[in-house]
This record gives structure tokens, C-alpha cells and sequence, in this order.
């Protein structure tokens, strides 16, 4: 069976919502809360479905640097290619305190990253340190967010397909709601969250290898 496209789903909500017509609801409003869910669900999880990479190549005495990307939800982590080194993520806190506002004396291979908010262009910029003492290469993986579209052609989620039908419920849901069903909208919620409890465990990934120490200490000091 195929998976369900953008239209499957606008389709569905329309058919769980009562079989609103296009006069009353439009196409493109139950798409946007089709998409609005599914966002939320890929925020909640960042599954590797959704992960990807882009690569930025670092200037002598440049710290801060604006991604190219526009669909970023979050980064994963950063991999120094050059010198085969993977940065650590700090907190600006961290970064002002190791640096005490002079970004130009410690150069080197950077060591440690933080999102420092948006560049110039609105789009999520990374501050190194120390700052880069070279033309280096760094390579973010990140999690990226593609809206479902209807046009050229119908696109399908990247979550497993166990999360199609937790979608479906959580937009009709909201729809409800916004049309004045309140009733009817909390017992669709509470079926797309039972649904969401089985459709998780497809997001599971296991690994023999421990990579890092598991106890609460050795987490905290990490």
C-alpha cells in the first residue's frame, strides 16, 4: 500500500471532521494544520528520518557562521572533517566565560559550538571556539522539517508510516476545535495520543556498542 500523500491526508481530516466542504474549510487551511502536527511530532522525536547534513567551510579569525539552510529544527552535532575532530556543544554562557570578550587571541581548531540565535538572513548561525585558525571544514547534521505540499506533486511524511494515522487525528482534532467542537475534539486527541504511543516505538534504535558511560554521574559530566 502506498503511503499517504498531502492530499490523502487533507482527504481524511476532511472525512473525520464531518465532511466539511472546500466552501466552509478550505484545502490549503486543513494543510496547514496537517503540516502544524506534523512538526510538532518531528520537534518532539528528531528521528534520523529527518536528519541531514550541510557543510561549512571556516575562515581565519571568523567565529560566527550562518547556515545555508532554511528548514532547521534542531542541530544534532557537528563534525570537524579536517582535523577529524567533533566539536561540543556549549551554552553561550560557556562560551562568554572561556572567551571573556576576546574572540581573536584564542585561535585554533575549534573544540567547542553553540547556536548563537540568527544571522543576518534569519537563518541559524553557529559560533566556534576557539575561533578558527584556518579554512577548516565542518560539517552540521541536522534535523530538517519539509512541509507536505499538494503541487507539482503530492509529497509523503518522512516519519515511519505508524505516525500517518496520529496526523490525521491531531489535525482534525484541531480543526474541531477551531470550528467550536470541543467534545469532539479532546476524544480525537486522546485517540492520535494512543496511536502516537504504539506508532513511537518504530522510532527505536538499538545498539550493542556502548558508546559513552550510562551512569547519572558520568551523564552530568559530560
Amino acid at each position: 500500500m502506498a503511503r499517504r500523500t498531502a492530499t490523502d491526508f487533507i482527504n481524511e481530516v476532511r472525512d473525520i471532521a464531518g465532511g466539511e466542504t472546500s466552501e466552509t474549510v478550505s484545502d490549503t487551511r486543513i494543510l496547514r494544520l496537517v503540516n502544524e502536527e506534523y512538526k510538532l511530532l518531528c520537534s518532539k522525536y528528531m528521528p534520523v528520518h529527518i536528519q541531514t547534513t550541510e557543510s561549512v567551510t571556516t575562515s581565519d579569525g571568523t567565529a560566527a557562521y550562518e547556515m545555508t539552510a532554511t528548514d532547521v529544527l534542531g542541530v544534532e552535532r557537528v563534525v570537524d572533517t579536517t582535523n577529524n575532530y567533533t566539536p561540543r556543544p556549549i551554552t553561550e554562557y560557556q562560551y562568554h566565560q572561556y572567551t571573556q570578550g576576546d574572540t581573536t587571541t584564542n585561535k585554533g581548531t575549534p573544540s567547542f559550538y553553540f547556536v548563537s540565535g540568527l544571522g543576518s538572513n534569519n537563518r541559524w548561525e553557529l559560533t566556534f571556539y576557539p575561533t578558527p585558525a584556518g579554512t577548516y571544514t565542518l560539517v552540521v547534521h541536522y534535523f530538517a522539517f519539509t512541509e507536505l505540499v499538494t503541487s507539482p506533486s503530492a509529497t509523503s511524511a518522512l516519519l515511519p508510516s505508524a505516525f500517518d494515522n496520529v496526523i490525521v487525528n491531531r489535525a482534525a482534532s484541531q480543526l474541531m476545535r477551531q470550528t467550536g467542537n470541543h467534545d469532539y475534539a479532546y476524544r480525537l486527541l486522546l485517540g492520535a495520543n494512543e496511536m502516537e504511543g504504539m506508532a513511537k516505538k518504530t522510532l527505536d534504535t538499538f545498539s550493542f556498542v556502548p558508546i559513552r558511560p550510562r551512569s547519572i554521574i558520568a551523564g552530568a559530566m559530560r
